[in-house]
């Protein structure tokens, strides 16, 4: 049986450089690696982002920038996933995650986020329901954190319960009448 933790995309240069948001992510992926033992489980590191507008331009999709950040800092490719989770946003990395926890049949999963970003991941991924018991991860906000980017997690959150729940698409993903018992997040820093 293995662990895994999804490590959710954060912005890189038009170069892949990552921003100060996807170097605190990696900071916190490769802490929770080392510092997670699991009970002998070995760790699957699932790294999401593909290419998007705001986020990454550069030629390769963002998970190949994050996981080579990732290896670079120690971390083994054998520990890594690395294809698929092309997402541009956070409700593709909710299905995305939703639909590789139900077909590996996964019964438990982390993901880490930033912590400005763990309170709407959390509303998106209530709605995106996975088959499996989901904790959040969140790594420490970077001192250099944009004030808009906060704004913007407010009006983002408030329009989520505004319309009471995501769509993607054609889509409608409703929020869930009860709080949603399988999620516990966990904001470590």
């Amino acid at each position: 049986m293995r662990r895994y933790l999804f490590v959710l995309g954060a912005p890189n240069d038009p170069f892949g450089v990552l921003s100060s948001i996807a170097r605190s992510r990696m900071d916190a992926a490769v802490a929770y690696y080392r510092a997670e033992p699991g009970a002998g489980m070995p760790l699957t590191i699932v790294a999401t982002g593909g290419h998007g507008e705001h986020f990454n331009r550069a030629p390769r999709p963002h998970r190949d920038y994050a996981n080579d950040d990732l290896v670079r800092r120690g971390i083994p490719r054998t520990a890594l996933v690395e294809d698929g989770f092309l997402s541009s946003n956070t409700v593709e990395d909710a299905l995305h995650i939703s639909e590789f926890v139900t077909r590996h049949d996964i019964p438990e999963a982390t993901v880490l986020t930033s912590t400005f970003h763990v309170d709407r991941c959390g509303l998106i991924f209530a709605c995106v329901m996975p088959s499996c018991r989901l904790s959040f991860h969140a790594a420490k906000d970077p001192p250099d954190l944009e004030p808009s980017v906060l704004a913007h997690e407010r009006s983002a959150i408030a329009v989520i319960k505004n319309q009471g729940g995501v769509t993607y698409g054609a889509q409608f993903f409703p929020l869930p009448d009860e709080p949603a018992t399988k999620i516990r997040p966990r904001r470590d820093q």
